[in-house]
């Protein structure tokens, strides 16, 4: 299964970056489709089909909820901004940059709580082979990807507006789940459904935000 939660690591990291970083919304709410989808697989073993349908329903669900407000925003840029197009608040370089840092942050939480385990012991740890008789387990990939959603997502959440920032809500919030099943371990089926409404309902929100018209703080772009 390291094959399996390398690659869906590696679309919450790429899929996240395009969600804040690219300029066009419909490219924008792929990458968090991508994202959503990849972390729901991020777990060695992976989860019982059940729990892998109530997280792959949640994200479809999100991206669609989101979807809805594309309209409402793409017309207030207009009437604001006609002249302007959107561009990326922080563009894909900074934004790779701040993933890769917060990741960082993340494996060094995982390796202060001992969730990097040591191959050689008692058994075989799930996880990701670095070589050299060591293994990155799927709870610091986990933790790892949570500190690299914060780091790319808290800066559309304080100056960004619109979809940029809805999507930077929903993505602050997975990591938050991230982080949890990263310390304390898969939840279970009903913690699963408690979680995906959660996350539904800041992807709600959120897109009434940003269909509503609120607007960015001055110096800032809006999504």
């Amino acid at each position: 299964m390291t094959a399996v939660l390398l690659a869906a690591a590696l679309v919450v990291a790429i899929g996240s970056v395009a969600a804040l970083a690219a300029g066009d919304a419909r490219l924008g709410l792929v990458g968090l489709a991508a994202a959503l989808v990849g972390a729901g697989l991020v777990a060695d073993p992976l989860p019982a089909a059940a729990i892998l349908g109530v997280r792959l329903t949640a994200a479809l669900l999100i991206v669609a909820v989101l979807r809805g407000a594309v309209p409402a925003v793409a017309a207030r840029r207009r009437s604001i901004e006609p002249e302007v197009d959107a561009q990326p608040h922080l563009g894909w370089p900074a934004e790779v940059l701040l993933g890769l840092a917060g990741g960082v942050a993340g494996l060094a939480v995982a390796a202060g709580l001992e969730v990097l385990t040591p191959l050689g012991g008692t058994g075989t740890p799930s996880g990701i082979s670095l070589g050299a008789g060591a293994t990155i387990s799927a709870a610091a990939v986990e933790l790892a990807l949570a500190g690299g959603l914060v780091a790319i997502s808290l800066p559309a959440l304080v100056s960004g507006a619109g979809l940029r920032r809805a999507t930077a809500a929903v993505l602050a919030v997975e990591a938050a789940i991230l982080a949890r099943i990263g310390l304390a371990g898969p939840p279970a089926a009903l913690e699963e459904i408690v979680l995906a409404v959660l996350l539904l309902s800041v992807a709600a929100a959120a897109a009434v935000f940003a269909a509503a018209g609120r607007t960015a703080p001055e110096g800032s772009r809006l999504a």
